[in-house]
């Protein structure tokens, strides 16, 4: 954790993480619990069981590659931040900020949410078989359930990741427990939906634009693990390697999950479902559900606390920046957690969850992750362009961040394309970004009324809340 700008200098964090840190970090967070949630919108968009496991893998493979752009340019500049801080050192203040103002908008505020609603949902299903939930409980108690997520996470973050790994485990002995029942259905003689796997395969560039997008988020989450790249032993060594066990693993899960489903359950049924394990152990073996619902929702607490930490950090970083206010860069006296930058991520969660439907989350946080994956690759062929002797201990084949550039290009246009009144929202919501630099960061001469009221708010939050500088500790 860094000290304030003002104070001229940085506390660089310590080097804990090694490779089997960082394989069970992108483990539990790459595909987060996408695939408990609605990872038939492949299969929705693509048409076919046959193309949706030839996608399943090739959207795999393509966040692999981005995920390794990343790490070219982050073991350039391991700095705690991730994307923020690479953006801002290459390209500068206003696309810095803009990453910041995306990140914390449209991925961090959609993504807690989420993650909230998720838990409940599979919490609460059970208790109502045969019918969905009403979404104003759902939402309530999702309400609920991520302020004290985010409470607990302030108040005991020692105790809590301790407990990290467990909760984050859930995912992976969910997944094996729905795979060994699948297999079993499966050699029982389920297959009706394995024939004829490519009929009805889409031939519109726009369904395969949005199949990679929906691969986009059910493959994301790996991008935090860039946040913590400052506390990485061996970055140039740990982080690709780690990339490439995590995804072999998670690939081939994934596949192999999917699959198990498409035993019991019809395309249709994955397709209209929010929660398609369940349905799935509804069918095979009812005494597993709540096995699964209580797994499942642990899991998404446990990513839901793990991203608390990640996220925090960009938040941090464009308040040393100068970004946002200082306030968000000061910890709590006693806790020594981030109160204010947590707090700002809450807000913004809680008015996301009550206004956004889970599709139009999902879009939100899969049209920027998209965005987000532009721009390091920019940064990627910049640094080549421009700074060609510049060490670097990750060193790609050109022909990967040229071919990911065209890649993100095309799925951003036809996802914009197909569905323009969800991506305009989210790029109505980029756009306001302008403004804001403009009166936040480029407006220096401020009235001092302005600046009275600010630093009576600064003054006030460090007072309730008993915050303060790291290096005024």
């Amino acid at each position: 954790m860094a000290a304030s700008p003002q104070s001229g200098q940085a506390t660089e964090l310590k080097k804990t993480v090694n490779f089997l840190h960082c394989t069970a970090i992108l483990i539990a967070l790459t595909g987060h619990i996408a695939i408990f949630i609605r990872p038939s919108d492949i299969l929705a968009n693509i048409g076919s069981i046959g193309g949706f496991f030839i996608f399943l893998f090739v959207t795999g493979l393509t966040n692999l590659l981005l995920a390794l752009c990343f790490a070219e340019v982050g073991t350039i500049y391991p700095k705690a931040g991730g994307p923020y801080a690479f953006v801002l050192i290459v390209f500068g203040s206003l696309p810095g900020f803009l990453t910041m103002w995306g990140y914390v908008c449209l991925v961090s505020g959609p993504f807690w949410a989420l993650m909230a609603y998720t838990a409940v949902v599979y919490l609460v299903k059970p208790f109502f078989p045969g019918c969905d939930p009403p979404e104003t409980v759902l939402k309530l108690l999702s309400a609920w359930t991520l302020v004290t997520v985010v409470v607990i996470n302030c108040l005991y973050m020692k105790y809590i990741t301790r407990v990290q790994t467990f909760l984050s485990g859930t995912k992976m002995v969910a997944m094996l427990i729905l795979i060994i029942a699948g297999l079993i259905q499966f050699g029982q003689g389920e297959r009706a939906n394995f024939d004829d796997m490519f009929t009805g395969t889409t031939t519109d560039a726009g369904g395969f634009a949005m199949a990679v997008f929906a691969g986009i988020f059910a493959y994301g989450g790996w991008q935090v693990l860039l946040s913590l790249l400052e506390e990485v032993k061996r970055p140039s060594r740990d982080v690709p390697l780690s990339l490439y066990t995590s995804f072999a693993i998670l690939i081939g899960f994934y596949i192999l999950n999917n699959m198990a489903y498409l035993t019991l359950l019809t395309p249709q049924e994955m397709t209209h479902s929010n929660a398609v394990a369940l349905m799935f152990t509804d069918r095979v073996a009812p005494p597993l559900t709540p096995v699964i619902s209580i797994l499942v929702a642990v899991a998404a607490i446990g990513v839901l606390n793990a991203t608390i930490l990640g996220h925090s950090r960009v938040v941090f970083a464009a308040a040393r920046s100068g970004h946002l206010p200082q306030v968000f860069s000061m910890i709590n006296r006693k806790y020594l957690t981030p109160w204010p930058a947590i707090g700002l991520l809450l807000l913004i969660s809680l008015a996301m969850l009550f206004t956004g439907s889970v599709s139009l989350l999902v879009d939100f946080i899969s049209f920027f992750s998209t965005l987000l994956s532009f721009t390091i690759v920019c940064c990627l062929l910049y640094l080549r362009w421009s700074q060609p002797g510049i060490d670097r201990p990750l060193k790609l084949n050109l022909a990967i961040p040229i071919s990911q550039l065209f890649v993100t290009i095309f799925v951003e246009v036809l996802a914009i394309y197909t569905r323009p009144r969800k991506m305009g929202l989210a790029i109505l919501i980029m756009a306001a970004g302008f403004p804001v630099y403009w009166v936040g960061v480029c407006w220096k001469k401020k009235p001092r009324a302005i600046c009275r009221i600010s630093d009576q708010i600064t003054r006030t939050i460090q007072c309730v809340f008993e915050v303060n500088y790291p290096q005024n500790l």
